[in-house]
């Protein structure tokens, strides 16, 4: 049996007018920075979907979750150390939803490769590589969020999607 096939429009379509063009505008991005999507209906409620935007064949740079009327952006930034630069610049809002979203690192069982550490206004942090999250996004947040994506997809080779 095929699985069913959903489309960019099937995500936007429980959002309001303001979300679905933010919406767009990250999902144009990340077809820019070469990503394929990979769009699928989650759970049992109609309007819950996930998109995961694959980068190089097979990493995940970004996950979009859309859940009735909201939407979230769960970032694969495994590399965030090595732009700390692009990091400092990002709006006060956007720092202030990823850290209050980042947890602690559990290592999945073991099945992790473990945290990622960051510096971030003399503050160091250690974080789960799976739950960079930002929830709550305003439109200018996306310019902040779309300058990690490049700079994470920048590295050539992500080594880690586990």
């Amino acid at each position: 049996m095929k699985a069913e096939e959903h489309s960019i429009q099937d995500v936007l379509s429980p959002l309001s007018a303001q979300d679905k063009e933010c919406v767009q505008k990250l999902h144009e991005y990340a077809l820019s920075l070469g990503c394929t999507p990979k769009i699928a209906a989650m759970g049992k409620k109609p309007n819950d979907w996930k998109c995961e935007y694959i980068i190089k064949k097979k990493n995940i740079l970004l996950i979009l979750r859309v859940s009735e009327a909201q939407w979230s952006v769960r970032c694969k930034l495994f590399h965030i150390a090595d732009y700390p630069d692009v990091l400092e610049q990002c709006n006060d809002h956007c720092i202030a939803r990823l850290l209050a979203n980042a947890k602690d690192c559990g290592n999945h069982g073991g099945a992790c490769a473990g945290p990622v550490s960051f510096t971030l206004r003399g503050t160091s942090y250690s974080k789960c590589r799976h739950y960079l999250l930002f929830d709550q996004i305003s439109g200018e947040d996306l310019e902040s969020i779309q300058k990690l994506l490049a700079s994470e997809a920048g590295f050539g080779q992500i080594t880690v999607n586990k």
